[in-house]
């Protein structure tokens, strides 16, 4: 958006019309160079940031047999991820369009999902905290917890914070495949529907549906 400093309203730069439902996730690669979108209509489409009129350099129709709820890229932006409501968890080659693996470790929706390096980590309507390795197809951790999950995000590869019905954060060890009994975030009074953490490491970003936002300090 572009503030127009006579009238002081923001305005839409350009407008990416491709899908045909609900858009439920966009991400920009790490390099800046893409824009990635999913929905409802179980497409995936990528777009050429830098090309003035936002050129849609892939679009993957049927995806998924059912609504993407999140995307994710990889660290060299040569990859991407998603997760549907049909249980799966699929990694694309972003220049073929096509894609590597399918995940379907989870019994229920996929809310979200996170990728670092190799890994990928999800979770889902099933209260699962999943993590695979995309160079076996088989997962390599996992962990329930007694409600429901709707977010989740790598700390470097160490450690995955989450989030659910609970209205409460967790840090998950990955080392020692555990929760991390001394680590709680408590402030929101509903779901938690999304984390982000910033790129020095220090601040975890939560939205929640009680209508706010928090930025914790994860140095204390």
């Amino acid at each position: 958006m572009v503030k127009d400093k006579d009238k002081k309203l923001f305005s839409e730069t350009l407008q990416l019309e491709g899908h045909k439902a609900e858009v439920n996730s966009g991400k920009f690669s790490h390099n800046g160079k893409y824009f990635c979108s999913a929905g409802s209509d179980q497409m995936i489409n990528i777009w050429d940031v830098f090309d003035k009129h936002c050129q849609n350099l892939v679009s993957i129709t049927h995806a998924h047999s059912s609504p993407i709820l999140e995307i994710c890229w990889s660290n060299d932006d040569d990859h991407i991820i998603s997760c549907s409501v049909d249980k799966r968890v699929t990694l694309w080659d972003i220049y073929e369009g096509k894609y590597i693996q399918k995940f379907k470790d989870h019994d229920n929706f996929v809310y979200s999902v996170d990728f670092h390096e190799n890994l990928i980590c999800s979770v889902g309507e099933d209260c699962t905290l999943i993590i695979n390795d995309i160079r076996d197809k088989k997962k390599t951790k996992s962990y329930r917890h007694k409600y429901q999950l709707t977010s989740c995000k790598f700390l470097k590869d160490d450690s995955i914070y989450f989030g659910g019905i609970d209205n409460q954060i967790y840090k998950y060890d990955i080392k020692a495949s555990k929760i991390d009994p001394n680590f709680m975030l408590i402030g929101h009074n509903d779901t938690i529907t999304g984390l982000d953490i910033s790129h020095n490491g220090k601040y975890l970003l939560s939205n929640s549906m009680d209508n706010s936002l928090i930025i914790w300090n994860l140095q204390k």
